[in-house]
């Protein structure tokens, strides 16, 4: 459970939170929505701690605090360490195995009589239920099953995890969240490096996950496929909407709407008392209508048009007219090392195709 009470945050005058109060389960899957600038990322790192609202509280259920996977949407550094091994070291198995070895050390210059026999026999019990907890014996099958699902090659599971280019770094940091399946997952744009097939596996993988998924994303089919409700961040506010993606839009366009319709009938409203008052102003006999409009009006909650994302304008100048020909490639070959891209590619565009 996550709990945000009264958070307001703002960056000089801008506005980020304002008093938001909303309550997500531990089952919950969430799209979280917005413009581009209006605090969703800033959302995220409040929740994990990392930034500090300006008023309210952030409230996780006590076996959450501690153990929240979080997908950052900027590329992070990763240690020099063999890709599987990495994985070994963020889901815990490498720290139970060395505990592990250590008690066996112990424990084989130790008698069954010593003060200290009992101790670390204990410790070497909790340590091996928690290595069959994490399912060790099997750890280094599913993780290349995960790395395998997400395009990296057999010959890639000893290779140093900062050699890596940014795009595979993000997809090593979505293998060790999934493998950790951690009751809350914070996923900032977990399609942007991903392609087809990557894509395909993240989603029939996440389908089965059994804790709190909230994800940030432009990725409109992603949204449709992984959530059941849908959050939107604006003007400070959170607005949920049951359903997933296009869901949301077709409730958004009716509430739109209902609201563009209050909103008339509000303004004909206003204008008919401002009409009397003005009409009345100086009538003795009418003071008290006009006085009570004039409070009417004062205390009336004015319906505003919602803000509406801007559109992007591109304009394509003029150019020359193209040859016929556009493009004649022929026996086009391509290596990276041994991976083998292309391999007697012919190809010809014309003016026109497209």
């Amino acid at each position: 459970m996550i709990n945000l009470q009264n958070l307001s945050l703002s960056f000089g005058k801008r506005v980020i939170f304002d008093r938001i109060a909303w309550r997500i389960g531990d089952k919950d899957r969430i799209g979280l929505v917005g413009d581009n600038g209006a605090g969703k990322t800033t959302l995220f790192r409040a929740i994990l701690g990392e930034q500090e609202p300006d008023e309210g509280d952030i409230f996780l259920s006590g076996k959450n605090k501690n153990n929240i996977g979080y997908l950052p949407q900027d590329v992070a550094e990763l240690p020099p360490l063999p890709l599987l091994d990495y994985l070994r070291q963020k889901s815990g198995i490498t720290q139970v195995e060395e505990t592990v070895r250590q008690c066996e050390e112990h424990l084989a210059h130790l008698r069954p009589d010593h003060l200290s026999y009992e101790e670390v026999l204990k410790n070497y019990e909790q340590a091996m239920q928690r290595f069959q907890w994490l399912d060790g014996y099997a750890f280094d099958a599913k993780g290349k099953q995960m790395l395998r699902g997400f395009g990296f090659r057999e010959d890639d599971f000893s290779k140093n995890c900062a050699d890596f280019s940014g795009g595979w770094k993000m997809r090593i940091l979505l293998s060790v969240i999934l493998l950790a399946a951690p009751p809350i997952m914070l996923l900032d744009e977990p399609t942007n490096h991903l392609d087809t097939e990557s894509m395909e596996w993240m989603e029939s993988y996440l389908k089965d996950y059994q804790g709190c998924l909230i994800a940030i994303s432009h990725d409109h089919m992603f949204l449709d496929k992984m959530v059941d409700q849908i959050a939107e961040l604006s003007r400070g506010k959170i607005y949920l909407f049951r359903g997933n993606y296009s869901d949301y839009q077709q409730e958004k366009a009716k509430r739109r709407e209902i609201q563009e319709k209050t909103m008339i009938r509000q303004q004909e409203e206003i204008e008919r008392i401002e009409q009397f008052v003005e009409r009345f102003r100086y009538k003795a006999t009418k003071a008290a209508q006009v006085q009570s409009r004039l409070k009417m009006l004062e205390k009336m909650d004015i319906v505003r048009e919602e803000s509406r994302s801007r559109a992007i304008a591109i304009h394509f100048p003029p150019c020359e007219k193209s040859g016929k020909d556009v493009l004649e490639m022929a026996n086009i070959c391509k290596d990276y090392g041994s991976l083998q891209v292309l391999r007697g590619v012919d190809l010809h565009l014309s003016r026109g195709e497209k």
